[in-house]
């Protein structure tokens, strides 16, 4: 028996499909480096994250692309995928740039079963050099160390970057 492999049609589903999560997941990186630059990092970097769960599954497929074509050194452009590696540089900067400071509300005692009297305030910043931006709609995530009391879980910062946060029954 002979069989012969029409490779137009064996990879024009294949390509269609490389296609189609490519320009999302470029709509998701672009999205993302819009969002950094407004200084809305928590939601540049959900943008990011989005775009390389978007290009990692059709890295194999890529790959089956290129061999039933023979063309392992001439993809077409348009199946160039974004550089992974790129993308999760830019996340990381973000979250190596991010710091949190003490506003006010640090080294309160109370006693046990009682609320703290006033409020923990923290200010969440984007630093680059001797610049600091407040980081918008970050969420933070509060938990005891050494303790055990009654706290918001997760509170996301204000314009300003700030959280506030009630302890109660310590």
């Amino acid at each position: 028996a002979l069989a012969v492999l029409n490779r137009d049609l064996a990879t024009a589903e294949m390509q269609r499909q490389i296609e189609a999560a490519h320009e999302n997941a470029k709509t998701q990186a672009a999205a993302g480096r819009e969002a950094q630059e407004r200084g809305e990092y928590a939601l540049a970097v959900r943008k990011y994250l989005e775009a390389i769960r978007m290009i990692q599954p059709i890295l194999p497929l890529r790959a089956r692309y290129e061999v039933i074509r023979g063309e392992f050194a001439k993809t077409p452009p348009s199946l160039d995928l974004l550089p992974i590696a790129e993308i999760r540089s830019r996340v990381e900067e973000i979250l190596r740039s991010l710091k949190i400071e003490i506003v006010s509300g640090n080294h309160q005692t109370v006693k046990i079963d009682h609320s703290f009297p006033d409020q923990l305030v923290a200010r969440v910043v984007f630093q680059e050099k001797d610049k600091k931006m407040p980081a918008r709609s970050m969420p933070v995530i509060f938990q005891f160390e050494e303790a055990e009391g009654k706290i918001q879980a997760e509170i996301e910062t204000d314009t300003d970057g700030l959280i506030r946060a009630n302890v109660g029954q310590l």
